[in-house]
């Protein structure tokens, strides 16, 4: 069948480790479509559900709960025999026994955590369902991984240090609970590209501050030209303000944006000084409503202010993607948009 259809998903320990774009990447140039994908974080029922077939095996617990130890990246694949070769490119269950060139032969090592899950027929099963049943603008069509694959990277191969902080945290806060579930509401997709431009002007300055000494050193013991080295301070001095009035900016740019099932917290993650990615979670009543702010809010970046503090962010208002924007007016108010 030339429609037909299979569900695919990345394990937690796949997520931790950055593969989601490698394993998408082995798909798409196979041939295959990307019909669907949301990354979600499994609830114990649904997983229960999800594998009802294994419910009598002894590994049962263990894998329920593993799966839902992480984030999971949940993917509907389309394609002719895309049932039997998405297995075969899979490869075994056990990666010891899975030949070089599949995913699991490449990438893994242990039964436990072989990275992947693969549907071994057409049917639609309960986690799958879950991405099936979105609506249109929840779908994520990716027509260029490669691309895309920094940006997984950046924003979901730490997710298991921030839950193992956030849960050492909850002693001293417990206003945040390990049962809050957020929904993604905002995200910008040029974030990889600040993030490599920050990264850039980091290393420039770093560059330029280490052979400056250096250059003046050099006209001093063997004679080189010392015009040569004041100009190189010249630029290392341009290039040490460049960074510090770029990071201005994106030192607190917001990349993604989620909140709670009850609208109380909001989760936002932005780029730091050192373009090091930094998780918080904010209360929605501590967010200045958008039309209290000074200025227009359809410019390139709008600060974010927080009632009770001095704290401020950026956010993109003209490039950003909100995915629910009713929500978003709620919390930033109705003239966010």
């Amino acid at each position: 069948m030339s429609d037909e259809r299979t569900f695919i998903a990345v394990k937690p320990d796949g997520v931790q480790r950055g593969l989601i774009g490698k394993i998408i990447c082995r798909f798409e140039e196979k041939g295959f479509k990307l019909v669907a994908m949301k990354m979600l974080t499994a609830s114990q029922e649904l997983l229960e559900q999800h594998y009802a077939d294994l419910s009598t095996k002894p590994f049962f617990k263990g894998l329920v709960k593993f799966m839902a130890s992480g984030p999971v990246v949940a993917m509907v694949w389309e394609g002719k025999g895309v049932v039997a070769t998405g297995r075969v490119m899979l490869g075994e269950t056990n990666p010891a026994q899975s030949r070089p060139g599949t995913i699991r032969g490449d990438f893994c090592i242990d039964i436990g955590r072989n990275i992947c899950h693969g549907s071994d027929s057409d049917l639609i099963n309960m986690l799958s369902g879950v991405v099936a049943t979105l609506p249109s603008r929840r779908l994520i069509k990716i027509s260029c991984l490669r691309c895309q694959e920094r940006l997984f990277s950046l924003f979901s191969s730490h997710h298991f240090n921030r839950n193992v902080r956030a849960a050492a945290s909850q002693k001293s806060n417990p206003s945040q609970t390990s049962d809050k579930r957020f929904k993604l509401l905002y995200r910008l997709p040029q974030m990889s590209l600040v993030y490599s431009l920050s990264r850039m002007k980091i290393y420039q300055t770093a560059f330029f501050g280490f052979t400056t000494p250096l250059a003046y050193y050099n006209s001093l013991t063997a004679g080189s030209s010392l015009f040569a080295a004041h100009c190189l301070l010249g630029v290392a001095t341009i290039a040490t303000c460049s960074l510090f009035c770029f990071s201005h900016y994106t030192k607190r740019m917001i990349g993604l944006m989620w909140v709670d099932d009850d609208v109380t917290n909001i989760k936002i993650a932005y780029l730091t000084f050192w373009a090091r990615r930094k998780d918080i979670v904010v209360p929605v009543k501590s967010v200045k409503p958008l039309n209290e702010l000074m200025g227009s809010n359809k410019k390139l970046l709008v600060k974010i202010f927080m009632n009770d503090s001095n704290d401020f962010y950026f956010i993109s208002l003209r490039f950003g993607n909100i995915s629910d924007v009713k929500t978003f007016q709620r919390i930033f108010g109705n003239s966010a948009l």
